[in-house]
Protein backbone atom coordinates (compact mmCIF):
# COMPACT_ATOMS: atom_id res chain seq x y z
CA UNK A 1 0.00 0.00 0.00
CA UNK A 2 1.27 3.45 -0.87
CA UNK A 3 1.72 6.03 1.85
CA UNK A 4 0.64 9.64 1.30
CA UNK A 5 2.94 12.26 2.76
CA UNK A 6 1.55 15.76 2.40
CA UNK A 7 4.94 17.37 2.92
CA UNK A 8 5.67 16.67 -0.75
CA UNK A 9 2.55 18.61 -1.81
CA UNK A 10 2.30 21.38 0.83
CA UNK A 11 1.50 24.75 -0.68
CA UNK A 12 0.70 23.23 -4.07
CA UNK A 13 -2.19 24.31 -6.30
CA UNK A 14 -4.65 21.94 -4.62
CA UNK A 15 -3.77 23.38 -1.19
CA UNK A 16 -4.21 26.91 -2.49
CA UNK A 17 -7.64 26.10 -3.94
CA UNK A 18 -8.82 24.30 -0.80
CA UNK A 19 -7.52 27.00 1.55
CA UNK A 20 -8.94 29.84 -0.57
CA UNK A 21 -12.40 28.25 -0.55
CA UNK A 22 -12.13 27.44 3.17
CA UNK A 23 -11.05 31.00 4.01
CA UNK A 24 -13.91 32.53 1.98
CA UNK A 25 -16.47 30.13 3.46
CA UNK A 26 -15.37 30.75 7.04
CA UNK A 27 -15.42 34.52 6.50
CA UNK A 28 -19.06 34.29 5.39
CA UNK A 29 -20.05 31.89 8.16
CA UNK A 30 -18.53 33.84 11.04
CA UNK A 31 -20.23 37.00 9.77
CA UNK A 32 -23.60 35.37 10.50
CA UNK A 33 -25.26 35.56 13.89
CA UNK A 34 -25.74 31.77 14.05
CA UNK A 35 -23.80 29.09 15.94
CA UNK A 36 -20.87 27.55 14.11
CA UNK A 37 -18.68 24.54 14.74
CA UNK A 38 -15.68 23.80 12.56
CA UNK A 39 -14.47 20.20 12.52
CA UNK A 40 -11.38 19.32 10.52
CA UNK A 41 -11.32 15.67 9.52
CA UNK A 42 -8.26 15.48 7.27
CA UNK A 43 -5.62 17.79 8.75
CA UNK A 44 -2.05 16.61 8.79
CA UNK A 45 0.81 18.39 10.50
CA UNK A 46 0.09 21.93 11.72
CA UNK A 47 2.46 23.45 9.21
CA UNK A 48 4.99 22.38 6.64
CA UNK A 49 8.51 23.75 6.25
CA UNK A 50 8.87 24.70 2.59
CA UNK A 51 12.67 24.57 2.98
CA UNK A 52 12.64 20.90 3.96
CA UNK A 53 14.08 18.25 1.67
CA UNK A 54 10.59 16.77 1.34
CA UNK A 55 9.02 20.04 0.13
CA UNK A 56 11.98 20.83 -2.11
CA UNK A 57 11.82 17.47 -3.87
CA UNK A 58 8.79 18.29 -6.05
CA UNK A 59 8.61 22.03 -5.26
CA UNK A 60 4.84 22.01 -5.71
CA UNK A 61 4.66 25.23 -3.67
CA UNK A 62 6.35 27.02 -6.58
CA UNK A 63 3.29 26.43 -8.78
CA UNK A 64 0.84 26.87 -5.91
CA UNK A 65 1.32 29.50 -3.23
CA UNK A 66 4.50 30.66 -4.96
CA UNK A 67 2.42 31.93 -7.90
CA UNK A 68 0.54 34.19 -5.46
CA UNK A 69 3.67 35.79 -4.01
CA UNK A 70 3.66 39.38 -5.15
CA UNK A 71 0.31 39.05 -6.95
CA UNK A 72 -1.47 42.39 -7.37
CA UNK A 73 -5.23 43.01 -7.27
CA UNK A 74 -6.11 39.46 -6.27
CA UNK A 75 -9.70 38.74 -5.18
CA UNK A 76 -10.06 39.08 -1.39
CA UNK A 77 -10.21 35.32 -0.67
CA UNK A 78 -7.07 34.73 -2.75
CA UNK A 79 -5.33 37.68 -1.08
CA UNK A 80 -6.12 36.22 2.37
CA UNK A 81 -4.67 32.86 1.31
CA UNK A 82 -1.59 34.58 -0.11
CA UNK A 83 -1.12 36.62 3.07
CA UNK A 84 -0.78 33.41 5.10
CA UNK A 85 2.40 32.57 3.24
CA UNK A 86 3.90 35.63 1.58
CA UNK A 87 7.07 35.64 -0.48
CA UNK A 88 9.85 33.68 1.10
CA UNK A 89 7.71 32.10 3.80
CA UNK A 90 9.07 28.91 5.23
CA UNK A 91 6.01 27.56 7.01
CA UNK A 92 2.83 26.69 5.14
CA UNK A 93 -0.16 26.27 7.47
CA UNK A 94 -2.73 23.50 7.07
CA UNK A 95 -6.53 23.80 7.05
CA UNK A 96 -6.84 23.14 10.78
CA UNK A 97 -4.65 26.20 11.42
CA UNK A 98 -6.84 28.21 9.06
CA UNK A 99 -9.99 27.01 10.82
CA UNK A 100 -8.58 28.02 14.17
CA UNK A 101 -7.41 31.45 13.05
CA UNK A 102 -10.57 32.29 11.10
CA UNK A 103 -13.08 31.06 13.67
CA UNK A 104 -15.16 33.22 15.98
CA UNK A 105 -13.09 32.05 18.94
CA UNK A 106 -10.02 33.73 17.46
CA UNK A 107 -12.00 36.97 17.25
CA UNK A 108 -13.00 36.86 20.93
CA UNK A 109 -16.37 35.25 20.33
CA UNK A 110 -17.56 31.86 21.60
CA UNK A 111 -16.78 29.09 19.13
Amino acid sequence: MLSYQHGYHAGGHADVLKHTVLTALLARLVAKDKPLRYIETHAGAGSYDLRSATARKNREHDTGVGKLWGARDAPSAVARTSARCSAGCISYKNSLSIGRSDSRASHGEPG
